[in-house]
C-alpha cells in the first residue's frame, strides 16, 4: 500500500466536545449524514472528537455511514479514525462494512470511526456495540413495515374471518383423516401373509366368498417381493355345511 499524504487536523476537531450525555436523536444523526455527504470530510462535523476513545468506556454505535463516492474513488480523499490513524485517511465506508456514528456515553461524546476501528481498543465492546445496532435497525425495519402497510390491516382481518369456516373445515378433515389412518396402520398386513396366502372375505346379501392368494415357493420374502401371489382360488362358504 502506498504511503498517504497526512492530514492537517484543525485543533477545533480534536477539542473535546462533551455535548451529548442524553443520546442523541434521528435528527443528530441525519445532520451527520448530510454533512459527510456534502464535504465527505466526517471529522470536520462540528460536533466530531477527533481524539482516541479511553478502551474501557462502553460504546454505543448509533447508526452507518460512508463517504461520498467520488471519496470512495480517491485514498487520499478518506476520511482519518481517531481511533487508530488520526492523521492520515483511513476509512472510507462500503456496503459492507459502513464506518460508524460512535457515541461514548460515559463521556457525552460523539465521534466518527471506520468500522472495525474500535475493536482494536476494546473487541468486545465493539462485538457488543454492532449487536445491539443490528438488533435495533431490525426493530426499526419491523415497525416501518408495519406502518407503511396499516392501510392493508382491515382488509387482511377481513380475509381471516372469510376464510375461518374453510380453515374449520380443513382441520375438521385432518382429524378424521388421523383417526382412519391410524385406524388402518393395526392391521398388521405381515401376519396375515406370512404362512404363504392371503385370505380376503367378501360380504354379500347371499353369498360369503373367501379369496386365497398363494405365494410362489420361490417367490421373494414380504420385504421385498415383487409379484409374489402366483395361484388364486376361490370357494363359497355357503356350499358347505
Amino acid at each position: 500500500m502506498r504511503k498517504r499524504n497526512r492530514i492537517d487536523i484543525p485543533p477545533s476537531a480534536r477539542a473535546s466536545k462533551p455535548w451529548f450525555f442524553e443520546q442523541p436523536d434521528d435528527e443528530i444523526i441525519t445532520e451527520i449524514k448530510e454533512f459527510i455527504e456534502k464535504t465527505g470530510k466526517p471529522y470536520l462535523w462540528r460536533g466530531h472528537t477527533h481524539n482516541k476513545p479511553p478502551p474501557d468506556k462502553p460504546v454505543v454505535y448509533l447508526d452507518e455511514f460512508c463517504l461520498p463516492k467520488a471519496c470512495r474513488r480517491d485514498e487520499d480523499l478518506w476520511s482519518p479514525c481517531p481511533c487508530c490513524h488520526d492523521d492520515i485517511p483511513w476509512f472510507m465506508g462500503t456496503d459492507r462494512e459502513p464506518a460508524k456514528i460512535a457515541w461514548f456515553p460515559e463521556e457525552g461524546i460523539i465521534r466518527l470511526i471506520g468500522h472495525h476501528c474500535f475493536a482494536a481498543l476494546n473487541r468486545e465492546g465493539h462485538e457488543q456495540a454492532l449487536r445491539d445496532l443490528r438488533r435495533r435497525q431490525e426493530h426499526k425495519k419491523h415497525v416501518q413495515f408495519v406502518a407503511k402497510n396499516i392501510h392493508l390491516l382491515d382488509k387482511a382481518l377481513a380475509a381471516i374471518d372469510h376464510n375461518m369456516e374453510i380453515a374449520e373445515l380443513l382441520d375438521a378433515f385432518r382429524q378424521c383423516l388421523q383417526r382412519k389412518l391410524a385406524a388402518f396402520t393395526r392391521f398388521r398386513l405381515y401376519d396375515n401373509i406370512r404362512n404363504g396366502q392371503l385370505i380376503v372375505t367378501t360380504r354379500s346379501s347371499k353369498l360369503i366368498w373367501i379369496r386365497t392368494a398363494r405365494r410362489k415357493s420361490n417367490a421373494p420374502t414380504f420385504a421385498g417381493f415383487s409379484q409374489p401371489f402366483a395361484d388364486t382360488s376361490f370357494s363359497n362358504l355357503n356350499e358347505h355345511p
